[in-house]
Order: C-alpha cells, then structure tokens, then sequence
C-alpha cells in the first residue's frame, strides 16, 4: 500500500499514430480507509474506472459487494452500466459514501434486480448532482459474472415553447 511521505515511480502509457505529445497532470491523494469493518468483515478495494465505455469484467461469489470509483470532470449526465452474463446484481451509487450498500447510507440513486435495471443514470438535474468523484457498489445477489463500465452524456436542453432562444 502507498503511505505518505514516500517516493513513488509512476509509469503512463499513451499509444497513438496521430500525437507524438501529451499534456496531463497525475494528481496523487491519499485517503484514510475506515478503521471499521464493511460487507466481509474487511475494508474492501475500491476499483477505479475510467468514464470512456471501457467494460471492467470480473465474477463475485454470492452476498458480496465489489465498490468502484470514476470521477465526473465536466457538466454531463453519467450513466453506469452493468453486462450481465449469469447473475442477479443490485447497485448503488453515491458521491459521497465510498462504500455505498444496502443500508443506502448516503446513497443517491440505485438499481435493483427485481426491477430488472442494469442502469444508473446520473442526469445534471438530479437533486443530489455535482462534479467530482461517485462511488459505485455492486452487491451479487447471486453468483456474479459482469462486465461493469462509466460513460459521460450531455442532457437533452429543455425548450419552454414561446420562449426566445438565439
């Protein structure tokens, strides 16, 4: 595990025919993990995604959570979505619970299995919107094989008829 204070040798790979240079800065915060224990007994892993449709797959043993993170950089709507390929999963969302479960505990929106969801969607006029970082839980219901991927998406604009645009 990282500790603060240490040096740490980072390594960033970008492939492309078309640029020869990029820009980016890496961005390091160290976090302190909840002393107490969560789903399992133990301070589970939060996997991060990125936000650009790449599909994550993994498999989960039943009534066990896995936690994801992706950021929010920009005023889009964000959906997440799970592949399933055998399994029940339910999933919650929060940007403000890193361990977001059943208990809803800080949790915002949520998809369930018997609803027959395997969609969030984050749109810029939900109550509980903001830029920044949300957490994902994934609770299998049953024996878990999925595939779980983020992306961003502009709102449609709302036009109020008799309304002057231009």
């Amino acid at each position: 595990s990282l500790t603060a204070g240490h040096e740490y040798l980072v390594g960033v790979y970008a492939g492309s025919y078309v640029r020869e240079v990029y820009d980016f800065t890496i961005a390091i915060e160290f976090e302190t993990l909840p002393s107490t224990p969560r789903p399992g007994g133990t301070v589970p892993s939060i996997f991060p995604m990125t936000n650009n449709f790449r599909y994550f797959y993994r498999t989960m043993e039943k009534d066990t959570y896995a936690f994801y993170v992706v950021d929010l950089p920009s005023l889009e709507d964000l959906t997440i979505e799970l592949r399933i390929t055998q399994g029940l999963a339910d999933m919650y969302l929060s940007n403000t619970n890193s361990y977001p479960t059943a208990s809803r505990e800080g949790v915002e929106w949520l998809s369930l299995a018997d609803e027959g969801l395997n969609q969030l969607n984050v749109y810029r006029q939900d109550p509980g919107y903001k830029l920044g970082v949300y957490y994902i839980g994934v609770y299998a219901r049953t024996f878990l094989d999925f595939g779980i991927t983020a992306y961003l998406d502009k709102s449609a604009t709302v036009l109020n008829i008799g309304s002057k645009y231009g």
